[in-house]
């Protein structure tokens, strides 16, 4: 006897909120990003090409960045 699985999505659900926080890395360079909380940052800055690679532009070469500090930034 075969069973029809539906696949059932939420939809409407309210979006959860973000904030826009700071994030320092070793070289005391500094980005924003807009994330919902501080491991939502780390997740979101560490699959950046692996972990923590970045670059200016495509022909530079990728430098690794360790995340000094987190911080929520209140305008």
């Amino acid at each position: 006897m075969w069973y029809i699985v539906y696949n059932k999505t939420m939809r409407n659900l309210p979006t959860l909120p973000e904030a826009t926080w700071e994030v320092t890395f070793d070289n005391h360079s500094t980005m924003f990003i807009s994330a919902r909380n501080q491991s939502h940052v780390r997740r979101i800055v560490e699959k950046n090409k692996g972990f923590s690679l970045w670059r200016r532009t495509p022909d530079c070469p990728w430098q690794k960045r360790t995340i000094d500090k987190i911080e929520l930034v209140t305008w």
